[in-house]
């Protein structure tokens, strides 16, 4: 519904100056071609493969009755119909767990960058010369990130996960308008 457009809005809104830090740090040192094609161009052919593979193929199956991913999604949510998906391929077990395998490394790594993107912000007179912000801080940001993300998980669900990006991205609107 309405929610989810200013859901992803929000978490744009709140993600873009934490992703440009990060990315800033990622490229010092590279060239804007090596940026580019590590940043935008792998990406895209990424997601390309990935949806007309997966997309695809989870499109012939529900088109040909071979499996109703749409019943499930509806019954159970997202999360099942993924994994119920991945059970109807060849070698599906296999495939489930290389896709948890890949949803805990993107969590880390977004953790990580989250962290130390925080911990850079909140560090006065950072320079890109002093390498990494005090690990201390980054603990302290990364166990009150963690802390946040589970309780809002935990007692109200995505509704209040996607709540607190809303929030969080208020302060941001203004200062980005």
């Amino acid at each position: 519904s309405r929610w989810w457009t200013i859901f992803y809005w929000a978490m744009w809104i709140v993600y873009a100056p934490v992703i440009g830090i990060f990315l800033t740090r990622l490229c010092y040192g590279r060239t804007v071609r090596q940026f580019l094609l590590v940043n935008f161009v792998a990406p895209a052919i990424f997601g390309i493969i990935w949806f007309k593979i997966f997309g695809g193929t989870a499109i012939h199956m529900q088109l040909e009755n071979i499996f109703d991913l749409w019943s499930v999604f509806q019954d159970k949510g997202l999360e099942s119909a993924a994994f119920s998906f991945f059970q109807q391929l060849p070698l599906g077990t296999i495939l489930v767990f290389v896709f948890l395998v890949v949803i805990v490394i993107s969590f880390v790594t977004m953790a990580d960058s989250m962290t130390s993107v925080a911990s850079i912000m909140s560090t006065k007179g950072f320079q890109h010369v002093d390498g990494e912000a005090p690990t201390v801080l980054k603990v302290v940001w990364g166990v009150t990130i963690g802390t946040m993300a589970w309780v809002m998980i935990s007692f109200a669900g995505i509704d209040g996960a996607r709540m607190l990006t809303v929030l969080a991205s208020l302060p941001l609107l203004f200062l980005m308008i």
